[in-house]
């Protein structure tokens, strides 16, 4: 257990090290909410982080004969905000609820745009009719044409709520939109903060 990897807000497995002839312990580079401490011959090291990162620790034994050390790893992750796990879902769903949400995150929903069709597609969220013309469609008709699947991450007051990451899995038909761009109301729906290309159907 001393190289750990677990999500912010979970306590970390306890950690000991039995030692003989030692008076004392010392214990370096644990992350904040977790504590280290020696009694009755032991080392103890327990408790729930509250920063994320990777955790280099030491453990500095005391009396006895000479120095003694041990070293560990903690690795403790942002937590999931929202997860929608869509296996079960019918595709032609008017909106989705997610399947999972992290403390202080109420549910939000995943949409489409009013400019797309709902279509069944089991296991998605499923629509059809995304060009409107026979013309490759760029990622402004898209948003002029309200072609587009939209979910909201709502955070209880006073709280906010650090993303660092988002992830996706879009599959499509051959005669689908191959590539997505992510964009927030945080700057309203200006900048692009990622694209992603589609894994057509056959190969889903």
């Amino acid at each position: 257990t001393d190289a750990q990897t677990i999500t912010l807000g979970s306590p970390i497995t306890t950690i000991t090290y039995a030692t003989t002839g030692a008076t004392g312990a010392t214990v370096t580079g644990l992350p904040a909410g977790v504590t280290g401490g020696w009694a009755a011959s032991v080392v103890t090291i327990s408790g729930t982080p509250t920063a994320t990162g990777t955790f280099s620790y030491t453990v500095t034994l005391t009396g006895g004969c000479g120095s003694v050390t041990a070293m560990g790893t903690i690795t403790v992750n942002p937590p999931t905000l929202e997860t929608w796990e869509l296996s079960a879902a019918a595709g032609s769903q008017v909106s989705s609820a997610p399947t999972t949400t992290a403390t202080n995150i109420p549910p939000g929903t995943l949409t489409r745009g009013s400019g797309v069709t709902a279509s069944a597609g089991a296991g998605s969220m499923n629509s059809s009719g995304w060009f409107n013309s026979t013309a490759a469609t760029t990622l402004s008709d898209a948003i002029t044409n309200n072609e587009y699947y939209e979910f909201t991450l709502p955070v209880d007051a006073g709280f906010t709520a650090d993303i660092t990451a988002v992830a996706f899995y879009l599959r499509s038909s051959a005669t689908g939109p191959n590539t997505s761009t992510l964009r927030s109301s945080a700057d309203a729906y200006t900048a692009d903060l990622g694209t992603a290309t589609a894994i057509p159907n056959a190969a889903a």
